[in-house]
């Protein structure tokens, strides 16, 4: 079964490709203001905000990624999952914001290969669960060019420098594992 980047676009309330591409940081501030978000906001509070818009919850979740993957989001059924690699507390807050701004903008993606690619990327997840995945691995592409400006600007002003507590990481996951996911450890 083929992983598609994650995706979307359409009259609905989305954006479309050409508006996610051709001014970021002008469409991320109107999607933060629809989304109520303002002023400088931990990165809990703007993923709560785009749970609720979505109408399922957008779980942040440390794993370890193979190289050069920093950053994904694994899209379900049952709930959004944003994986980060752990380190430097900037480069996790820069890799969290970008992987936040590929939903912020509404980037569709492209299709990625077969269940091996999703294995490589997250073991830890069935392949049958996911719906569509967006993984940063280069920049080459408009959209990540996109997301990487996007998040720039998000870093920069509008996140507080406040990564997710461990209390709060494991309150979600268990969150997700009740949601039927299975994530790292799970047996």
């Amino acid at each position: 079964m083929p992983v598609r980047v994650l995706a979307w676009s359409g009259d609905d309330g989305t954006l479309s490709s050409m508006d996610a591409t051709s001014d970021p940081i002008r469409t991320v501030r109107r999607r933060l203001r629809a989304l109520g978000v303002s002023g400088r906001v931990p990165v809990q509070e703007l993923a709560q905000a785009l749970s609720d818009e979505r109408r399922k919850s957008l779980r942040l979740v440390p794993v370890t990624l193979p190289c050069p993957v920093n950053g994904a989001v694994l899209i379900t059924r049952q709930a959004d999952v944003l994986c980060y690699a752990d380190g430097w507390r900037m480069w996790v807050l820069h890799t969290i914001a970008h992987e936040l701004s590929h939903l912020l903008l509404g980037h569709r993606g492209t299709e990625l290969g077969a269940d091996d690619t999703l294995r490589m990327l997250a073991p830890e997840i069935e392949p049958a669960d996911v719906r569509r995945l967006l993984g940063r691995i280069t920049h080459s592409t408009a959209e990540e060019r996109a997301a990487e400006i996007a998040a720039t600007y998000l870093v920069g002003n509008r996140l507080l420098d406040v990564l997710p507590t461990e209390e709060w990481i494991g309150h979600h996951l268990l969150r997700t594992w009740a949601d039927g996911l299975m994530l790292p450890g799970d047996s």
